[in-house]
Protein backbone atom coordinates (compact mmCIF):
# COMPACT_ATOMS: atom_id res chain seq x y z
CA UNK A 1 0.00 0.00 0.00
CA UNK A 2 0.98 3.65 -0.28
CA UNK A 3 0.43 5.43 2.91
CA UNK A 4 -1.18 9.14 2.64
CA UNK A 5 -1.77 10.06 6.27
CA UNK A 6 -4.02 7.77 8.16
CA UNK A 7 -5.24 6.75 4.04
CA UNK A 8 -3.87 3.70 2.65
CA UNK A 9 -4.15 3.32 -1.18
CA UNK A 10 -3.34 -0.43 -2.78
CA UNK A 11 -0.46 -0.64 -5.11
CA UNK A 12 0.27 -3.84 -7.43
CA UNK A 13 3.68 -3.31 -7.18
CA UNK A 14 6.15 -0.83 -6.25
CA UNK A 15 9.14 0.24 -8.36
CA UNK A 16 12.89 1.61 -7.95
CA UNK A 17 12.63 4.71 -5.39
CA UNK A 18 9.19 4.39 -5.06
CA UNK A 19 8.08 4.35 -0.60
CA UNK A 20 5.51 2.14 0.16
CA UNK A 21 4.07 -0.03 3.28
CA UNK A 22 3.65 -3.92 3.72
CA UNK A 23 1.45 -4.84 5.84
CA UNK A 24 0.62 -8.01 7.92
CA UNK A 25 4.46 -8.69 8.08
CA UNK A 26 5.44 -11.42 11.37
CA UNK A 27 8.63 -12.08 11.16
CA UNK A 28 10.32 -9.19 10.19
CA UNK A 29 12.21 -6.77 11.94
CA UNK A 30 13.96 -3.22 11.47
CA UNK A 31 17.37 -3.69 9.65
CA UNK A 32 16.01 -6.48 7.46
CA UNK A 33 15.94 -6.70 3.64
CA UNK A 34 12.96 -7.96 1.55
CA UNK A 35 14.06 -9.48 -1.56
CA UNK A 36 13.11 -12.23 -4.21
CA UNK A 37 14.23 -15.42 -3.29
CA UNK A 38 15.48 -16.33 -6.29
CA UNK A 39 17.49 -12.81 -6.83
CA UNK A 40 18.99 -12.61 -2.96
CA UNK A 41 20.08 -9.72 -1.83
CA UNK A 42 20.92 -8.28 1.42
CA UNK A 43 21.58 -4.37 1.88
CA UNK A 44 24.58 -3.14 4.55
CA UNK A 45 23.22 -3.88 8.53
CA UNK A 46 22.03 -0.63 10.28
CA UNK A 47 24.63 0.10 13.31
CA UNK A 48 22.37 1.20 15.86
CA UNK A 49 24.13 2.99 19.10
CA UNK A 50 24.26 2.43 22.69
CA UNK A 51 21.28 2.91 24.86
CA UNK A 52 22.27 6.12 27.29
CA UNK A 53 19.18 6.25 29.81
CA UNK A 54 16.47 3.60 31.68
CA UNK A 55 14.17 3.84 33.55
CA UNK A 56 11.83 1.24 35.57
CA UNK A 57 8.00 0.08 34.37
CA UNK A 58 5.80 -1.53 35.53
CA UNK A 59 2.10 -2.27 34.68
CA UNK A 60 -0.68 -0.13 36.92
CA UNK A 61 -2.73 -3.51 37.64
CA UNK A 62 -0.88 -6.76 38.23
CA UNK A 63 -3.46 -8.57 35.61
CA UNK A 64 -1.62 -6.08 32.54
CA UNK A 65 2.00 -7.58 33.31
CA UNK A 66 1.90 -10.45 30.38
CA UNK A 67 0.11 -7.57 27.97
CA UNK A 68 2.73 -5.35 28.98
CA UNK A 69 5.33 -7.79 27.95
CA UNK A 70 4.35 -8.50 24.64
CA UNK A 71 4.28 -4.84 23.93
CA UNK A 72 7.51 -4.13 24.69
CA UNK A 73 8.40 -7.01 22.98
CA UNK A 74 6.86 -5.81 19.51
CA UNK A 75 7.94 -2.28 20.37
CA UNK A 76 11.65 -3.59 20.26
CA UNK A 77 11.49 -5.17 17.14
CA UNK A 78 10.40 -1.80 15.80
CA UNK A 79 13.17 0.10 17.63
CA UNK A 80 16.44 -1.47 17.77
CA UNK A 81 17.65 1.36 19.87
CA UNK A 82 14.95 0.52 22.47
CA UNK A 83 15.60 -2.46 24.98
CA UNK A 84 14.33 -3.94 27.73
CA UNK A 85 15.12 -5.66 30.55
CA UNK A 86 14.18 -7.66 34.03
CA UNK A 87 16.68 -6.80 36.73
CA UNK A 88 17.27 -10.07 38.72
CA UNK A 89 17.68 -8.72 42.55
CA UNK A 90 14.78 -6.29 41.72
CA UNK A 91 12.39 -8.22 39.99
CA UNK A 92 11.52 -4.47 38.27
CA UNK A 93 11.03 -4.18 34.22
CA UNK A 94 13.86 -1.91 33.03
CA UNK A 95 13.72 0.10 29.60
CA UNK A 96 16.16 1.39 27.93
CA UNK A 97 16.50 4.39 25.04
CA UNK A 98 18.36 7.16 23.60
CA UNK A 99 17.39 10.00 25.68
CA UNK A 100 14.75 11.58 27.95
CA UNK A 101 12.25 12.02 24.87
CA UNK A 102 12.84 8.92 23.95
CA UNK A 103 11.41 7.23 26.69
CA UNK A 104 8.75 9.97 27.19
CA UNK A 105 7.14 8.61 23.18
CA UNK A 106 7.75 5.27 23.86
CA UNK A 107 5.64 5.01 26.94
CA UNK A 108 3.05 7.66 25.90
CA UNK A 109 2.81 4.81 22.97
CA UNK A 110 1.84 2.45 25.54
CA UNK A 111 -0.90 4.52 27.50
CA UNK A 112 -2.58 5.72 24.42
CA UNK A 113 -1.90 3.63 21.58
CA UNK A 114 -2.15 -0.01 23.33
CA UNK A 115 -4.05 1.46 26.25
CA UNK A 116 -1.93 -0.28 29.04
CA UNK A 117 -1.15 1.81 32.07
CA UNK A 118 2.09 2.12 33.64
CA UNK A 119 3.63 3.34 36.37
CA UNK A 120 7.05 5.06 35.62
CA UNK A 121 10.14 5.44 37.78
CA UNK A 122 12.55 7.97 37.48
CA UNK A 123 14.90 7.88 34.38
CA UNK A 124 18.50 7.01 35.20
CA UNK A 125 21.72 7.68 33.61
CA UNK A 126 23.29 3.98 31.46
CA UNK A 127 26.45 4.91 33.86
CA UNK A 128 29.20 2.39 33.08
CA UNK A 129 32.92 1.51 35.07
CA UNK A 130 36.39 0.59 34.47
CA UNK A 131 38.94 -0.75 36.71
CA UNK A 132 41.32 1.71 37.67
CA UNK A 133 44.54 0.20 38.26
CA UNK A 134 46.25 -3.30 37.18
CA UNK A 135 45.72 -5.75 40.41
CA UNK A 136 47.11 -9.09 41.31
CA UNK A 137 45.15 -11.02 43.31
CA UNK A 138 45.06 -14.41 45.06
CA UNK A 139 41.31 -15.92 45.45
CA UNK A 140 41.11 -18.95 47.66
CA UNK A 141 37.69 -20.93 47.43
CA UNK A 142 38.33 -23.67 49.88
CA UNK A 143 35.20 -25.09 51.56
CA UNK A 144 35.24 -28.14 54.02
CA UNK A 145 32.04 -29.38 55.27
CA UNK A 146 32.45 -33.33 55.99
CA UNK A 147 32.97 -35.64 53.32
CA UNK A 148 33.98 -33.80 49.97
CA UNK A 149 35.10 -30.53 50.46
CA UNK A 150 36.06 -27.83 47.88
CA UNK A 151 39.59 -26.47 47.01
CA UNK A 152 40.68 -23.80 43.95
CA UNK A 153 43.57 -21.36 44.56
CA UNK A 154 44.41 -18.76 42.13
CA UNK A 155 46.26 -15.69 41.02
CA UNK A 156 45.60 -13.68 38.90
CA UNK A 157 46.31 -10.78 37.24
CA UNK A 158 43.32 -8.33 36.10
CA UNK A 159 43.89 -4.80 34.52
CA UNK A 160 42.44 -2.30 32.17
CA UNK A 161 42.87 -2.93 28.86
CA UNK A 162 41.03 -1.57 25.52
CA UNK A 163 39.43 -4.47 24.03
CA UNK A 164 37.61 -4.60 21.01
CA UNK A 165 33.95 -3.63 22.10
CA UNK A 166 34.52 -3.19 25.53
CA UNK A 167 34.51 -6.59 26.47
CA UNK A 168 36.44 -8.96 28.91
CA UNK A 169 39.72 -10.92 27.24
CA UNK A 170 40.66 -13.68 29.36
CA UNK A 171 44.92 -15.06 29.07
CA UNK A 172 45.69 -18.23 29.88
CA UNK A 173 49.24 -18.09 31.09
CA UNK A 174 49.41 -21.36 33.51
CA UNK A 175 52.89 -22.77 33.11
CA UNK A 176 53.93 -26.20 35.11
CA UNK A 177 50.51 -27.36 35.46
CA UNK A 178 49.88 -25.74 38.60
CA UNK A 179 46.30 -25.38 37.54
CA UNK A 180 44.60 -28.35 35.79
CA UNK A 181 43.55 -27.62 32.26
CA UNK A 182 40.32 -29.17 32.27
CA UNK A 183 39.73 -25.99 35.15
CA UNK A 184 41.23 -23.52 33.18
CA UNK A 185 38.05 -22.34 31.13
CA UNK A 186 36.18 -22.51 34.43
CA UNK A 187 38.36 -19.65 35.74
CA UNK A 188 37.55 -17.63 32.66
CA UNK A 189 33.89 -18.51 33.16
CA UNK A 190 34.26 -17.06 36.86
CA UNK A 191 36.29 -14.12 35.70
CA UNK A 192 33.52 -13.43 32.93
CA UNK A 193 30.69 -13.93 35.59
CA UNK A 194 32.17 -11.20 37.86
CA UNK A 195 32.96 -8.84 34.94
CA UNK A 196 29.03 -8.81 33.63
CA UNK A 197 27.69 -8.76 36.95
CA UNK A 198 28.70 -5.17 37.30
CA UNK A 199 30.37 -5.95 41.05
CA UNK A 200 29.16 -4.19 43.51
CA UNK A 201 27.55 -1.19 41.97
CA UNK A 202 25.67 -3.18 39.19
CA UNK A 203 26.94 -0.83 36.49
CA UNK A 204 28.87 -3.08 33.56
CA UNK A 205 32.71 -3.18 33.28
CA UNK A 206 34.20 -2.35 30.01
CA UNK A 207 38.19 -2.90 29.29
CA UNK A 208 38.91 -5.79 31.55
CA UNK A 209 41.66 -7.93 30.90
CA UNK A 210 42.20 -11.01 33.05
CA UNK A 211 45.69 -13.41 33.14
CA UNK A 212 45.50 -16.44 35.22
CA UNK A 213 49.49 -17.31 35.97
CA UNK A 214 49.22 -19.54 38.88
CA UNK A 215 47.11 -21.74 41.27
CA UNK A 216 46.49 -24.32 43.53
CA UNK A 217 44.56 -28.00 42.88
CA UNK A 218 43.70 -31.08 45.19
CA UNK A 219 43.59 -34.16 43.99
CA UNK A 220 40.28 -34.94 45.64
CA UNK A 221 38.70 -31.72 46.81
CA UNK A 222 38.91 -29.96 43.36
CA UNK A 223 36.10 -29.59 41.26
CA UNK A 224 34.91 -27.64 38.14
CA UNK A 225 32.40 -25.36 40.24
CA UNK A 226 35.42 -24.76 43.10
CA UNK A 227 37.68 -23.14 40.07
CA UNK A 228 34.81 -21.23 38.52
CA UNK A 229 33.83 -19.82 42.06
CA UNK A 230 37.78 -19.14 42.68
CA UNK A 231 37.46 -16.95 39.36
CA UNK A 232 34.26 -15.24 40.95
CA UNK A 233 35.92 -14.18 43.73
CA UNK A 234 38.96 -12.89 42.23
CA UNK A 235 37.69 -10.24 40.05
CA UNK A 236 35.81 -9.34 43.24
CA UNK A 237 38.85 -8.48 45.23
CA UNK A 238 40.00 -7.06 42.41
CA UNK A 239 37.51 -4.88 41.56
CA UNK A 240 36.78 -4.11 45.68
CA UNK A 241 37.78 -0.18 45.62
CA UNK A 242 39.24 0.14 42.17
CA UNK A 243 36.87 1.10 39.97
CA UNK A 244 36.26 4.69 38.33
CA UNK A 245 33.02 5.32 36.71
CA UNK A 246 31.87 6.48 33.33
CA UNK A 247 29.05 7.99 31.73
CA UNK A 248 27.96 8.96 28.37
CA UNK A 249 28.88 12.14 26.75
CA UNK A 250 26.19 13.21 24.17
CA UNK A 251 26.87 15.29 20.71
CA UNK A 252 24.39 18.10 20.64
CA UNK A 253 23.47 20.60 18.48
CA UNK A 254 21.29 23.41 19.62
CA UNK A 255 19.21 25.75 17.03
CA UNK A 256 18.10 29.14 18.68
CA UNK A 257 17.46 32.91 17.62
CA UNK A 258 20.43 35.11 17.61
CA UNK A 259 18.98 36.45 20.66
CA UNK A 260 18.87 34.09 22.79
CA UNK A 261 22.06 32.32 21.79
CA UNK A 262 24.21 33.88 24.81
CA UNK A 263 21.39 32.40 27.04
CA UNK A 264 21.37 29.07 25.94
CA UNK A 265 25.35 29.44 25.54
CA UNK A 266 25.62 29.96 29.37
CA UNK A 267 23.04 27.31 30.04
CA UNK A 268 25.06 24.36 28.53
CA UNK A 269 27.98 26.04 30.33
CA UNK A 270 26.56 25.12 34.26
CA UNK A 271 25.70 21.71 32.18
CA UNK A 272 29.28 20.75 32.36
CA UNK A 273 28.63 21.00 28.68
CA UNK A 274 31.73 22.34 25.93
CA UNK A 275 30.78 24.47 23.24
CA UNK A 276 33.10 23.12 20.17
CA UNK A 277 31.63 25.56 17.78
CA UNK A 278 28.84 27.51 16.22
CA UNK A 279 27.47 28.37 13.01
CA UNK A 280 25.03 31.43 11.56
CA UNK A 281 22.23 30.30 8.73
CA UNK A 282 20.75 33.97 8.39
CA UNK A 283 19.19 35.17 12.23
CA UNK A 284 19.60 31.59 13.80
CA UNK A 285 22.56 30.01 15.65
CA UNK A 286 23.35 26.56 15.99
CA UNK A 287 25.45 25.97 18.69
CA UNK A 288 27.34 22.50 18.53
CA UNK A 289 29.02 20.84 21.29
CA UNK A 290 29.66 17.80 24.07
CA UNK A 291 27.88 17.34 27.34
CA UNK A 292 26.79 15.15 29.81
CA UNK A 293 23.38 13.28 29.41
CA UNK A 294 23.37 13.21 33.41
CA UNK A 295 22.94 17.08 33.54
CA UNK A 296 20.27 17.07 30.36
CA UNK A 297 17.10 15.57 32.22
CA UNK A 298 14.04 18.55 31.48
CA UNK A 299 16.35 19.90 29.07
CA UNK A 300 13.36 20.53 26.47
CA UNK A 301 11.39 22.74 28.71
CA UNK A 302 13.92 24.51 29.94
CA UNK A 303 15.22 25.32 26.44
CA UNK A 304 11.49 26.24 25.44
CA UNK A 305 11.79 28.87 28.61
CA UNK A 306 14.99 30.38 27.93
CA UNK A 307 13.65 31.00 24.22
CA UNK A 308 10.32 31.62 24.20
CA UNK A 309 9.86 28.09 22.69
CA UNK A 310 11.68 29.10 19.25
CA UNK A 311 14.71 26.75 20.24
CA UNK A 312 15.29 23.45 19.52
CA UNK A 313 18.03 20.56 19.69
CA UNK A 314 19.24 17.13 19.00
CA UNK A 315 21.51 14.89 20.87
CA UNK A 316 23.18 11.85 19.97
CA UNK A 317 25.95 9.31 21.94
CA UNK A 318 29.61 10.35 21.70
CA UNK A 319 31.55 8.94 24.00
CA UNK A 320 31.97 7.11 27.59
CA UNK A 321 34.31 9.25 29.87
CA UNK A 322 35.50 9.04 33.55
CA UNK A 323 32.68 11.01 35.74
CA UNK A 324 34.37 13.87 38.01
CA UNK A 325 35.25 13.05 41.56
CA UNK A 326 32.74 15.12 43.18
CA UNK A 327 30.08 14.41 41.07
CA UNK A 328 31.00 10.49 40.97
CA UNK A 329 30.87 10.78 45.04
CA UNK A 330 27.54 11.76 44.26
CA UNK A 331 26.22 8.83 42.23
CA UNK A 332 27.49 6.71 44.60
CA UNK A 333 25.90 8.00 47.82
CA UNK A 334 22.32 8.25 46.28
CA UNK A 335 22.45 5.43 43.39
CA UNK A 336 21.19 8.00 40.65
Amino acid sequence: VRMHANKREAMEKIEAGDIGAVVGLKNTVTGDTLCDEDHPIQLAKIQFPESVISMSLEPKKSADRDKLGEIIGRMMREDPTFRASTNEETGELVISGMGELHLEVLVNRILNDHKCEVVTGRPKVAYKQRLTRKVETEARFIRQSGGRGQYAVVNVVIEPHATEGGEFEFVDAVKGGSVPREYIPKVGDGLREGFSGGGRLGYPFVNVRATLFDGKAHEVDSSEMAFHSAGLLAFRQASENNVTLLEPIMKIEVRVPEDFMGAVVGDLNSRRGEVSEIDAVGNLRIIRGLVPIAEMFAYSSALRGATQGRGAFAMELAEYRDVPANIAKAVLETGK
